[in-house]
């Protein structure tokens, strides 16, 4: 069996960076303040001291969703899809 390496090369890091400064500005400005997964400068301990946070101020509700499957559906995301459809072809 031969198998290729998956090492990235300098020109892979360029255009993976291109492509993140380019997009992640985009995403940005669609996501609501609270949102936590997935962002720069945030991490899943930033939420956890907002949670606290809100809690110390007498917040008790919750609201919990699961959206790990969200972006199966997503119609404007075409690498999203060509991505689960190479997964599922295997």
């Amino acid at each position: 069996m031969h198998y290729e390496t998956t090492v990235p090369t300098i020109r892979d890091r360029v255009v993976q960076t291109a492509a993140k400064i380019v997009l992640e500005p985009v995403f940005e400005a669609d996501l609501e303040p609270s949102a936590y997964g997935y962002r720069p400068k945030r991490s899943a301990q930033d939420a956890i001291r907002k949670v606290h946070k809100l809690l110390c101020e007498g917040y008790t509700d919750v609201v919990d969703a699961d959206l790990s499957k969200y972006l199966d559906t997503a119609s404007y995301c075409p690498l999203v899809h060509e991505s689960s459809s190479n997964r599922s072809g295997r």
